[in-house]
This record gives C-alpha cells, sequence and structure tokens, in this order.
C-alpha cells in the first residue's frame, strides 16, 4: 500500500524545518549574523533581513529538491524501459578505460605540494 502524499508531504516538510532551523541556521548564523550586525539599523530590519534569508534558502531548497525528484523520476523511468542499463553499463565501461589508460603522472599546484605533508584530519577538522 502506497502512503499518503499529504502525510508523506507533511512528514518532509516537518524534517525539512526541524533540520534547517537548528543545526544548518547554526552554519549559516556567521553569514546572516555579520550582515544583520554590520547593517545595525535596529531589530525590525535585523528580524526582516533574517526572513529574507530563510526564505531564500527556503526557495533554493525547493528549487533543488523539485529538480532531484524531476530528475529521479526519468531516472527510474528511463531504467524501467531498459535504455538506461545500457547507458549505465557503457558509462561504468568509459570510467574503468579512463582509469586504466596511461597517462603523464600529474603535478600539483605550488601550494598543494607545501601542504602535501598535513594530515587529511586537518582539512575535516577545518570543514566541520
Amino acid at each position: 500500500m502506497l502512503p499518503d502524499p499529504a502525510v508523506s508531504g507533511f512528514s518532509v516538510f516537518l524534517l525539512g524545518l526541524s533540520l534547517g532551523l537548528t543545526a544548518c541556521a547554526v552554519t549559516c548564523l556567521p553569514f546572516i549574523g555579520t550582515l544583520t550586525l554590520g547593517k545595525a539599523e535596529g531589530r525590525s530590519s535585523g528580524m526582516r533581513d533574517t526572513a529574507y534569508f530563510l526564505g531564500g534558502r527556503l526557495i533554493s531548497y525547493t528549487l533543488l529538491g523539485t529538480l532531484a525528484g524531476t530528475l529521479g523520476a526519468w531516472f527510474v523511468r528511463e531504467l524501467a524501459a531498459g535504455a538506461g542499463n545500457l547507458v549505465i553499463g557503457l558509462s561504468s565501461l568509459f570510467a574503468a578505460a579512463w582509469l586504466i589508460w596511461p597517462s603523464t603522472p600529474h603535478r600539483g599546484c605550488r601550494p598543494a605540494r607545501r601542504f602535501a605533508g598535513l594530515s587529511p584530519m586537518l582539512l575535516g577538522i577545518g570543514l566541520t
């Protein structure tokens, strides 16, 4: 039995709202906080700027979700038709040939060579 679309859509909305206003808001705080405090035009201006910022995020995530859902539905439909399996198989063979094809060694840029000895853990810490 398929789930009721209204319940599923509402559940997804609540999940997005709970994640968007908690963990994601904390990572966005340096950006919106700097903008709001930098303008220093009062509480109402700060609330308006924050609402616009959150509205922009909402529109962007909605458009990206719609695009992902549409492309995903198209991809599943193509896979079911059989042509998708051929495309995936040929892409896999092309990727394998590309990986085993001999090439000239890559030489990194100057900063990459300078920091090559550092642990990747530092990158993980920096991006967190």
